[in-house]
């Protein structure tokens, strides 16, 4: 069952667009209703602060460079530690790679314990590594509008926009006698300089914009099974679910077959399912070099029924290597670093994919480092990470695998969010019980950790 969760609501978006601070403020009060949804009706247990620690390396010295929309480098950064540790060639170390593995397990350390279950995650076949970004699109008023229509066409679906499509960016935006923001119909305004907050919802679909990907989309399955008239967009937001009865990875729940509205699936037919439809892309295609992973499923139950719903989590795949994924929820900055990865929950309840709500998984990748093609192996980062460890804490390696993990640092107004190359560790502290994120830069061989209670995927 999902329990508790870990990712700054801040860093569910990726935004540089006009006055950062205003969309900052627009979409932290979008999120907290967001969150508040999702976490009260996806948390089994009472909930608890969440503790964030990280371990921050030096201020990166930057330097201008040209940049285009070919993925060329817009900002280049230099590590001043990046030869501190000993490195490896990728093309040649993914051969010696399951080798150091079993070594690692035949090995005693003195804070980390890699036991029987510890899962080594496969590394893939990444060529080179380097940091990047996900900057914010912006959509035109037109274009959205569009491809709105366009959707709507494709999957059979008849909505008024004149009347049902609204903005909630604020502008325009008025208060009523209840101090309620009133939203304003877009078809009564013609001065809208961006269509990136433009969202519609009826009982049998429902579309909500951030950028120039929906953030939020239902075709209403839930909805109308239940008899609901309205709110679409609540189906992929937890909020029909009585109980949330398992959860773990596609790999070991792939023969589970659970009763959907519409009769039995296996998880691994419709995670598949899941994977076609988000590789195809939404409004927008996946950029270059992205390919589309289903980690893990959450199973509901519907509300005032005996029909189950999947809730699947998908990331993003980019040359081979893994963006880190998460689940919604709240944590503490630390440090001005905010950990966090993927987010996008996708519904399946009827067999096919029903909605989803999280980032969206086409925003370019824009390269801020110079490529490397060599790496901190994994015995140094499970040594960099031992000796890192305080002399107290006792930590179970339960799975292992390279990944991206992302920095949103909100109080800085010019950067993105970056994505960093790290070896990523699950783990569960012996000392507390509680969950962590452990993370090793593979580049400059930086530590970040972030606790999840007793959140354990």
């Amino acid at each position: 069952m999902i329990t508790e969760v870990v990712v700054q609501t801040s860093s569910v978006l990726c935004i540089k667009w006009g006055k950062r601070m205003t969309r900052q403020l627009i979409c932290r009060i979008f999120l907290l209703g967001f969150c508040a949804a999702l976490t009260g009706c996806m948390s089994l247990e009472d909930n608890k602060d969440n503790e964030t620690t990280s371990q921050t390396s030096e201020q990166f010295e930057s330097k201008s460079a040209e940049s285009d929309n070919t993925g060329e480098t817009k900002e280049k950064e230099t590590y001043p530690d990046q030869n501190k540790y000993e490195k490896v060639k990728i093309n040649t170390y993914k051969y010696d790679y399951s080798s150091e593995c079993e070594a690692i397990m035949a090995e005693k350390y003195m804070h980390l314990d890699f036991h029987e279950g510890t899962v080594f995650n496969d590394i893939g076949n990444p060529e080179k590594l380097a940091v990047y970004s996900n900057p914010f699109v912006d959509i035109s008023p037109e274009d959205c509008i569009e491809k709105m229509r366009e959707w709507l066409k494709e999957n059979g679906k008849t909505v008024d926009l004149e009347n049902e499509l609204i903005d909630v960016s604020g502008v325009h935006s008025i208060k009523d006698n209840e101090n309620h923001y009133i939203r304003p119909k877009v078809y009564d305004y013609d001065d809208w300089e961006t269509g990136s907050f433009f969202t519609f919802e009826t009982g049998d679909c429902g579309i909500q914009m951030i950028g120039f990907d929906p953030y939020s989309l239902s075709t209403g399955v839930i909805t109308k099974y239940l008899n609901h008239d309205k709110q679409s967009l609540l189906d992929v937001l937890g909020v029909y679910i009585d109980e949330w009865v398992e959860e773990g990875y596609v790999s070991d729940l792939a023969e589970k077959e659970y009763e959907l509205i519409n009769g039995k699936v296996k998880v691994k037919d419709a995670a598949e399912a899941v994977r076609k439809y988000q590789q195809k892309g939404v409004f927008q295609k996946l950029p270059e070099g992205v390919e589309i992973d289903v980690p893990t499923v959450s199973i509901a139950k519907i509300t005032g029924t005996d029909k189950y719903c999947y809730v699947f989590n998908v990331r993003r795949v980019y040359y081979g290597v893994p963006v880190d994924h998460y689940y919604l929820g709240t944590s503490t900055p630390w440090n001005d670093d905010n950990l966090s990865g993927d987010i996008r929950y996708t519904y399946v309840a009827d067999g096919q994919v029903d909605g989803f709500a999280g980032r969206t998984l086409a925003f370019p990748w824009e390269r801020l480092s110079e490529e490397t093609d060599e790496i901190i192996s994994l015995k140094n980062a499970v040594e960099i990470l031992d000796d890192y460890m305080a002399f107290n804490l006792s930590m179970e390696i339960n799975r292992v695998e390279l990944a991206y993990v992302m920095n949103d640092s909100w109080n800085d107004s010019t950067d993105e969010p970056k994505l960093y190359p790290c070896w990523s560790f699950r783990a569960r502290s012996k000392t507390d019980d509680r969950y962590f994120r452990l993370y090793v830069n593979v580049i400059t061989g930086d530590v970040y950790m972030i606790c999840t209670k007793n959140y354990s995927l």
